[in-house]
């Protein structure tokens, strides 16, 4: 027997993930899609698209489903909380450099902080979308600065380019509710 223990619907709500339990106690998940065929109007399972799972706790099934759906990535990247789900957090000791460029600013998102919904940034789908904190580089090489937002590990996700620091800084609270009060600036050393 397999019960289901939490249904976490798309925006539309014609997607879908549920995650069960097994009667072996391990955890799993399947997406789902909402036929809106007049003949069928029902759930209709990807079956190819996730390979099974099995966790040991919902906890960690939970970080399997943000890992592997795309669609629920992108909320949670939109700064919507989802209740169980895990929030991406920036490591602790940030890199010096960026991809080459020298940080100069970086700002790690908290719980509370989420999207404004003012600006969206598109990327690949097999780019992971959970950003964990927002870093202003500079190359040596250049008089502007980027805009990185960046992964747990503070990788650059998306960038935008700026002419000054503040300019950037005022770009990252037209994008995140709140950002402007966490900027904390990196020695030049």
């Amino acid at each position: 027997m397999i019960e289901v223990v939490r249904i976490i619907y798309s925006r539309d709500r014609l997607r879908r993930v549920e995650v069960f339990r097994r009667e072996d106690g391990s955890f799993g998940f399947k997406e789902d899609w909402f036929s809106g065929d007049p003949l069928e109007r029902c759930w209709i399972n990807y079956a190819v698209r996730h390979s099974e799972s099995f966790c040991p706790s919902e906890q960690i099934v939970l970080r399997e489903v943000v890992g592997r759906v795309g669609w629920l990535n992108e909320l949670i990247a939109a700064g919507e909380l989802i209740e169980g789900l895990p929030r991406p957090i920036a490591a602790p000791h940030p890199p010096k450099e960026i991809g080459g460029a020298i940080v100069r600013c970086l700002a790690a998102f908290s719980a509370w902080q989420s999207q404004t919904g003012l600006c969206r940034h598109i990327v690949s789908e097999n780019i992971e979308l959970l950003v964990a904190g927002l870093a202003i580089c500079q190359y040596s090489d250049d008089p502007g600065y980027y805009l990185f937002r960046c992964d747990a590990n503070w990788r650059a996700i998306t960038d935008t380019y700026h002419d000054s620091i503040a300019e950037a800084k005022s770009q990252a609270e037209f994008e995140y509710v709140g950002i402007g009060a966490t900027w904390r600036t990196m020695s030049r050393s």
